[in-house]
């Protein structure tokens, strides 16, 4: 039998983890670097940059996103399927905003939260694009990319691991990161956003959980997002021990907020798993296909 041609080949080749994981993760974070030294060039007003430069990132992350897909494995890229978009990226900042304040909530009833003056509510479009600039940026390197591409190979068990852990290392680099707040994300995000795409297949879902959190913590709130500054539509000071309210950090930090994006992640993955989406590890789907 002839041997697989010279495409093909190629093809296989590019499909493969070890080369799909890095060349796809580059192409977006060169795409978001790019755009952002080229518009930075620029002296934008804040309501240009809501309006422009924010809308211009998210559409070239996305772009070179799909086209890397396209390109690479020759497939539909389902999980920005746009029919679902609206509603599911919605859904999902709702969501997020539910969580945090939650976690704010029970901060300021213990009263370690507590609001020292407030500011015009033309500030929050700021910090709305730019809580969705990261959420796309994000959760599609993060669950888009290392989550689909391990979970093909390892399952989801692996893929939820590994892009956890993945998550959480990063913020390290932050300002005023420890590797209780590392790990305090990984529980968090970690797991919560893992099982939101898990659950829909879908990227949509994470991506306003994301935006949502991120927004309602720095833009409503005023508190640091993950170790940086925030100006926000309320001014406040988070005090009390560093477990508890997070500290400098901010509240994602805090054990309040593992516990209570940790029980959404768990109830976001367990119904998931009910609807069967969970993915096997490679090697037990062969098996299965070669018991019939």
């Amino acid at each position: 039998m002839p041997g697989p041609s010279m495409p093909g080949l190629v093809r296989r080749w590019l499909r493969h983890p070890l080369i799909l994981l890095p060349v796809k993760s580059l192409a977006v974070i060169a795409a978001m670097l790019l755009v952002g030294r080229l518009l930075e060039q620029q002296h934008w007003t804040r309501m240009t940059q809501v309006l422009l430069v924010d809308p211009i990132t998210i559409v070239t992350i996305i772009a070179v996103f799909a086209l890397c897909t396209r390109a690479m494995e020759a497939r539909a890229i389902t999980e920005l399927a746009p029919n679902k978009a609206l509603t599911e990226t919605l859904a999902g900042f709702a969501l997020g905003t539910l969580a945090f304040a939650i976690v704010i909530g029970v901060l300021a009833a213990l009263g370690l939260y507590r609001i020292t003056g407030r500011d015009d509510w033309s500030i929050l479009a700021a910090p709305l694009a730019g809580a969705f600039v990261t959420g796309v940026f994000e959760e599609i390197l993060c669950r888009g990319i290392l989550f689909r591409t391990v979970e093909d190979s390892l399952g989801s068990y692996w893929a939820l691991a590994i892009s956890a852990a993945f998550f959480g290392c990063a913020h390290l680099f932050n300002p005023h990161a420890t590797w209780f707040a590392a790990i305090a994300i990984m529980i968090e995000a970690g797991i919560f956003l893992s099982a939101a795409y898990m659950l829909t297949r879908r990227l949509w879902l994470p991506i306003g959980i994301h935006a949502g959190w991120n927004f309602t913590q720095g833009g409503v709130f005023g508190v640091a997002v993950s170790g940086t500054h925030s100006e926000g539509l309320l001014h406040a000071t988070l005090t009390g021990p560093v477990w508890l309210s997070g500290g400098e950090f901010g509240a994602e930090s805090s054990v309040v907020a593992i516990v209570v994006c940790g029980a959404m992640g768990i109830a976001l993955f367990v119904y998931a798993r009910s609807l069967d989406h969970v993915v096997a590890p490679y090697w037990r789907r062969i098996a299965k296909v070669a018991a019939g």
